[in-house]
């Protein structure tokens, strides 16, 4: 198994890897002191894996230095629980330096009003946020989004599944703008 604790100095890790597997106990082995950007793309990535792969970097001591989290999955077919979203967002609220997030699955990545609010709060200096896992029917509205883009003045990138149907704010009355978002995606 590969141990990484000779690696003090490294501050960004991509890899790439056919299964979580493997690299997730190499991760549970490992530390890297001064990390703070990871990427990871898989080429699978069933439910549970993706599950217990952000549960293992939700326990590591890098969440105090990691500014970039990107996962990544290749597959356009996974076997998955057909009434199951995949909750992975409160893993990394407690991520306090977190700068750019980036979630890109086929599955069902959960994401409503109240855990998007939870996230900005919880992360202030959030530049990027990328959740690219559809949910059917979409639970972030105007209302979420606008909450939340109140709480991250450095945001410039938003990537979420989001109901742009039904408007539920007062145009008049919740109008605000925000200087920094300059691209904003509601796939």
């Amino acid at each position: 198994m590969v141990n990484f604790r000779h690696f003090v100095n490294v501050t960004s890790l991509s890899i790439r890897v056919k299964t979580a597997a493997y690299f997730i106990a190499v991760m549970q082995h490992s530390e890297l002191p001064s990390l703070k950007d990871f990427q990871i793309h898989v080429g699978v990535l069933p439910w549970a894996d993706a599950e217990q792969l952000c549960c293992a970097l939700s326990k590591r001591k890098e969440k105090q230095t990691l500014e970039t989290i990107a996962i990544l999955c290749d597959s356009r077919r996974l076997p998955e629980p057909s009434d199951n979203s995949l909750t992975v967002v409160p893993y990394f609220l407690s991520f306090t330096q977190l700068r750019n997030l980036r979630l890109s699955r086929t599955c069902c990545i959960h994401l409503d009003n109240d855990l998007l609010l939870e996230a900005a709060s919880s992360w202030p200096h959030l530049r990027t946020l990328e959740i690219a896992g559809l949910q059917v029917p979409p639970a972030v509205t105007f209302r979420g989004l606008f909450a939340a883009l109140r709480l991250c003045p450095h945001l410039h990138r938003l990537e979420i599944f989001m109901d742009a149907v039904n408007i539920d704010i007062d145009p008049e009355a919740e109008s605000f703008q925000h200087a920094a978002l300059q691209s904003l995606d509601m796939t």
